[in-house]
């Protein structure tokens, strides 16, 4: 389950816990330690150009390949096929300007999943740079917090190793993925108590998965440029949202949707596998995540 939610959130994963390669130029970025064990999806080096043909080595038993572009305001484009290469947007060949093509417009982080053909997930690439000019991308946001803590040491919090498990009963879980649970929610804890995450996923698809998360020790600058940012994608949906404040986010992609609200220097965020439709429901359970909480 893990590993699903992980390739789901990869955009997210950008924005909240990846851990940058040794090297000035941070050119690649490690794969999220969920994902760790499994086989590397060998990317290839790419030409600077705003439609640069991104190509991997195939990989043995994968029947399907997801390739994700994400630059420093979240997800820019994503494709899935059985190739090993594809023009950035999709085009056969490199597209006329002035034609309104998508268009790589600054430097940004490219991945690869490979899937068998039951959709399991096999294989998965680092984060490679990609830029139209040869510039680097941003090292994402949680490393530079990371860097200025000087160390992995655990964030001083009141939420033990269940995480936020005991926020939400299994049953209200199940009642919004309607259906049965592969099992009881998850608890996780990441980058040595920055955030703590409880998961579940709906027994007869993996990808209805629902997710709740508490990052603690957030400051109200760090909120506000992360909002920001995410304001300013096409798949935000709307910000200060009915019922929930002005700090508060509600943003859907091909992953799924998200509700993020900042309160009590953290940010609760419910995240759900769900395309459409799921929004109002995120919100109420996430109300209801920081009332038992306190915050």
């Amino acid at each position: 389950m893990k590993r699903v939610l992980a390739v789901l959130g990869l955009a997210a994963l950008l924005t909240l816990g990846l851990t940058a390669c040794a090297g000035t130029a941070a050119e690649t970025v490690e794969r999220p330690e969920a994902l760790r064990d499994l086989p590397v999806v060998a990317l290839h080096s790419t030409e600077d150009a705003a439609n640069p043909v991104l190509a991997w080595d195939a990989v043995g038993g994968a029947g399907e390949y997801l390739l994700t572009v994400a630059g420093a305001d979240g997800p820019l484009w994503a494709w899935r096929g059985d190739a090993t290469s594809v023009r950035f947007g999709g085009y056969d060949a490199e597209p006329s300007p002035g034609t309104g093509a998508l268009r790589l417009t600054a430097a940004a982080w490219w991945s690869v999943s490979a899937f068998d053909d039951s959709g399991a997930l096999v294989a998965v690439s680092e984060l490679h740079a990609v830029s139209p000019d040869g510039s680097s991308p941003a090292v994402p946001v949680s490393e530079a917090a990371a860097a200025d803590a000087g160390s992995e040491e655990e964030a001083a919090y009141d939420l033990d190793a269940d995480g936020v498990c005991p926020l939400v009963d299994d049953v209200e879980a199940e009642a919004f993925l309607e259906g049965a649970l592969v099992g009881a929610g998850a608890p996780e804890v990441e980058g040595g108590g920055r955030t703590y995450y409880c998961r579940w996923e709906r027994a007869d698809d993996e990808l209805l998965e629902l997710s709740v998360s508490i990052s603690p020790n957030i400051d109200g600058e760090r909120w506000a440029d992360l909002a920001d940012s995410m304001s300013s994608d096409p798949a935000a949906i709307g910000r200060g949202s009915a019922g929930i404040g002005e700090d508060s986010i509600v943003y859907a992609d091909w992953g799924g949707t998200m509700v993020q609200i900042f309160t009590g220097n953290a940010i609760v965020q419910v995240r759900s596998g769900f395309t459409q439709g799921a929004e109002a429901a995120q919100i109420e359970l996430a109300k209801l995540v920081i009332e038992r909480w306190g915050a």
